[in-house]
């Protein structure tokens, strides 16, 4: 391998890579903040 590394594009794909993963993130809390019925469980 004697190419040399684009250290723009790394830091690019890196940012992209830890927004995605971000907004996954923020989507599935979201999913668990809403998806009860509001009533407290019985026991």
């Amino acid at each position: 391998m004697s190419e040399k590394i684009n250290h723009q594009r790394c830091r690019f794909l890196g940012i992209a890579a830890m927004t995605i993963a971000t907004t996954q993130l923020g989507r599935f809390g979201s999913a668990i903040a809403f998806g009860g019925s509001g009533a407290p469980a019985q026991t």
